[in-house]
């Protein structure tokens, strides 16, 4: 009796917590908004609190078909200033992809880049049946976005390349291979790498790319090239006798993952492929001082320098 009375009151207390946050598990639907229509629900993506426009948003998406009429307004919502709005909008309209695929191509122009990335973000989400005439249509429109000058939207016309299926980058291999070598956005870099990697074997093209990077000095992107090469080639950087790679890691992943399986799906770390989000600005870490270092700080006034 009293194992039923805990298990009870935890039950009341978790559910009381996912009605203060406005959500709920599976099965436990406590959105106040679940049962508005979507005329009703388009108005309040304009609401002051956040967290209500991100519910809104995530109501909308849970009517399916029945929410063509709150495109535009998604759309809009693309520019909202809170970046979780954002991307409950873009998912929503992931369940009308079709119907809405004519104004995100429009959006793809927008003046406003929050309103370009997602709108990259949502054609990257197109359906696999999808017509052949959709993916015709936003080859160009991807290829674009990669060449535009905001590093929030080069990533996401990648992840729309990555998901877009082979023929985006196949069809693109040369400009495609030129923004992996030369784009300062790392994300993007990634993006277009991994879908190489999805591609496998008939991306052979991009090898001497892949082999270039390697020695790359950032080490998600070593990661991410070591996977590809050997989804393409079937052998690692150290197997080809290209030596050991930075650190000694020959394909830029360590041993026991399963990022270059043969055979497998490639799977990059943990990361990619998310909403758009902020540059990386953080300082590097100064390094820290050695114990002979610390020991001349106490009998010196003069502060070591970092090196």
């Amino acid at each position: 009796m009293l194992f039923s009375m805990r298990s009870w009151l935890g039950t009341a207390m978790l559910l009381s917590t996912f009605a203060l946050i406005g959500c709920g598990p599976p099965g436990y639907p406590v959105s106040p908004y679940k049962n508005k229509s979507v005329k009703e629900l388009i108005p309040l993506l304009k609401d002051p609190d956040k967290k209500v426009r991100a519910d809104v948003a995530e109501q909308i998406r849970l009517k399916g078909d029945k929410a063509k009429e709150a495109i535009p307004y998604l759309i809009e919502a693309f520019d909202d200033q809170d970046r979780e709005v954002r991307r409950f909008a873009a998912e929503a309209l992931t369940h009308v992809i079709r119907d809405a695929y004519p104004e995100l191509i429009k959006a793809t122009k927008s003046e406003k880049t929050n309103v370009r990335a997602m709108a990259y973000f949502a054609i990257g989400n197109l359906d696999l049946d999808a017509t052949q005439e959709y993916y015709d249509m936003g080859r160009p429109v991807i290829m674009q976005g990669l060449r535009d000058p905001e590093a929030a939207v080069r990533e996401q016309a990648a992840y729309a390349a990555k998901m877009f299926g082979s023929e985006c980058i196949l069809q693109n291999m040369d400009e495609v291979l030129k923004i992996i070598k030369e784009d300062t956005d790392k994300r993007t870099r990634c993006n277009l790498i991994t879908g190489l990697a999805n591609i496998g074997p008939k991306a052979a093209a991009a090898v001497p790319i892949l082999k270039e990077i390697r020695h790359d000095r950032d080490a998600e992107v070593r990661t991410i090239a070591g996977g590809a090469y050997r989804r393409i080639t079937g052998e690692n950087f150290e197997d080809a006798q290209l030596g050991p790679g930075p650190a000694g890691r020959g394909d830029g992943v360590s041993g026991g993952d399963n990022h270059n399986v043969p055979g497998q799906p490639f799977t990059p770390p943990p990361g990619y492929g998310k909403p758009p989000s902020a540059p990386d600005k953080t300082p590097p870490e100064k390094d820290k001082p050695t114990d002979t270092e610390k020991k001349d700080k106490s009998t010196d006034t003069e502060k070591p320098s970092n090196r």
